[in-house]
């Protein structure tokens, strides 16, 4: 089977199930309120539209790519495991709506098209 990019709700996406059988899937907890540094700061912003949290997300995201920083690292870490056949299985609370998880999937797909991180 190929590995995929998948982002889930932790609520309502399975989560128990996946935590069965870790042989060919990696899963990452992307919610800022567990620590991740790939969490949307802006989540539940009273500020900003949907899309316009989302676009902030999707700016910052790029940003830190280009820094090649810590979250430039954690990226690459994932794009190596997917290389490696393991499913990306990327958490957060907000699916099914749009997601900054879906953010985090787009750049890894740009990543590994891209041939960012590889070699």
């Amino acid at each position: 089977m190929s590995p995929n990019i998948i982002v889930i709700n932790k609520w309502h996406g399975g989560l128990p199930n996946l935590y069965q059988n870790l042989n060919d899937k990696v899963i990452y907890h992307i919610m800022k309120s567990e620590g991740s540094i790939l969490g949307n700061t802006n989540y539940n912003s009273k500020d900003m539209t949907l899309t316009e949290n989302l676009a902030a997300y999707d700016k910052w995201l790029w940003e830190e790519v280009k820094a090649q920083g810590e979250v430039y690292n954690l990226l690459c870490s994932m794009v190596s495991k997917f290389n490696k056949g393991k499913s990306i299985y990327l958490v957060c609370v907000c699916k099914p709506k749009p997601c900054h998880g879906d953010s985090v999937a787009k750049c890894l797909i740009w990543m590994l098209q891209k041939q960012i991180c590889v070699g």
